[in-house]
């Protein structure tokens, strides 16, 4: 069992420190016939988790979150009087799937990634839209580092609406 951690993971300010200032924020995951939970919180002003022990991923288990391979599933609550507000789900989907610390994961087409409003038992998939805007430059240029030579290009767009939204 571990417990008390109060370090950043790969997600830097996301899951943990998202998770943890609501109700009930938990991650739960399944990897080759294992199951592991997360349990996410604010302890003395700081986010913090508790793991417990890794046990066999179950049948009951499975069909208790839904994930039936390998997968990970987080589970919160968003309660008015702990986060000030209680954001609509449109909102939320459109904030999880652009958020530029899932990046890697909205943008994989091997992954599947769904937001659950269970008041509503509405389900909708994330994936990460790329933001509207104009072409403003687009250039190659080639990198000599190391043999062989390589061709790279850049392109940069503008987006007239900008790309932070508010919650």
């Amino acid at each position: 069992m571990k417990a008390g951690k109060k370090v950043r993971g790969f997600f830097g300010q996301g899951a943990k420190d998202a998770l943890a200032g609501m109700i009930g924020g938990k991650i739960c995951t399944f990897k080759d016939e294992k199951f592991t939970e997360c349990k996410l919180f604010i302890e003395n002003g700081k986010p913090t988790y508790h793991i417990e022990d890794t046990i066999s991923a179950t049948r009951e288990l499975r069909k208790e979150h839904e994930i039936n391979e390998n997968g990970t599933i987080a589970y919160f609550k968003a309660h008015s009087q702990k986060t000030g507000t209680v954001p609509k789900i449109n909102t939320v989907h459109k904030e999880i799937a652009n958020n530029y610390l899932l990046r890697k994961i909205m943008t994989n087409s091997e992954r599947k990634v769904f937001l659950f409003d269970r008041n509503l038992k509405e389900k909708k998939q994330l994936r990460y839209q790329r933001p509207k805007g104009k072409e403003i430059l687009s250039d190659d240029f080639y990198v000599s580092y190391n043999e062989p030579i390589s061709k790279r290009s850049c392109k940069c767009w503008l987006n007239p609406q900008g790309v932070c939204h508010d919650l």
